[in-house]
């Protein structure tokens, strides 16, 4: 699933890197917020090969949920518009190792917009729980759809929506989770997470959803998790 707003410059190459996937069994859909920039109109270029929702939505969340209940497979992936799969068999691999399990996450870089590697997010996990949950790039995540039947994304969340979401799946007894120690995608930085003039919103969305979710052992972990996202920067 692809959601998009107004992005004519990038979208194009999210859905080619898409498309160029070796393995095909699965469907491709584009939420698509009623873009007004020309971006609805690539998208429709590949309207054989896609599903194209164009709708009106509230957020980004908004717009995973609406693409998250239009979606058939087993199991749903998130590739956001400016995002590439690193090589053409990204998918076939995925779909081999995913098979055994509920969930499954990999490695990604933030790239600039002239593909230099900003920050790698590569963190190695063992077993899913509330300690190390935001080691997982929310990019690279791939899930059974029957963990969705049970829990979507908040919508009451501007930024930190997957975060919340993350939250929840920690603290689920039984859900089989793997980490594979391999870089997948590359991500254009500079995304509504990214943006510095988002830092406190999302600040102030971070520290409701720890707290929420673990009181206030929750605060300690929101600086853990500040503190390790730092670290992993190239300066």
């Amino acid at each position: 699933i692809t959601v998009v707003k107004n992005d004519v410059k990038n979208i194009e190459k999210t859905i080619k890197s898409v498309l160029s996937q070796k393995y095909h069994n699965f469907e491709y859909i584009i939420v698509d917020g009623n873009s007004q920039d020309g971006t609805s109109e690539i998208i429709k270029k590949y309207k054989n090969k896609i599903i194209h929702l164009r709708a009106k939505d509230k957020n980004i969340y908004d717009a995973l949920n609406k693409g998250i209940k239009k979606a058939k497979g087993d199991f749903i992936g998130i590739i956001h518009s400016g995002d590439v799969y690193r090589k053409k068999n990204i998918l076939n691999m995925v779909g081999k190792e995913l098979r055994l399990y509920d969930l499954v996450s990999y490695n990604m870089n933030y790239v600039s917009k002239d593909n230099k590697i900003i920050r790698k997010w590569k963190l190695e996990i063992n077993k899913l729980t509330k300690y190390n949950f935001f080691y997982i790039a929310h990019p690279t995540l791939f899930l059974n759809k029957k963990i969705f039947k049970k829990k979507i994304y908040d919508i009451s969340y501007k930024i930190a929506g997957d975060t919340d979401f993350l939250c929840h799946l920690s603290k689920q007894i039984g859900l089989n989770y793997k980490y594979y120690n391999k870089t997948i995608m590359n991500c254009l930085y500079g995304g509504i997470s990214t943006k510095r003039s988002f830092f406190l919103k999302k600040f102030n969305e971070d520290l409701n959803i720890f707290y929420k979710h673990f009181g206030f052992i929750g605060i300690f972990l929101l600086f853990a998790k500040i503190f390790i996202k730092i670290r992993s920067f190239s300066f």
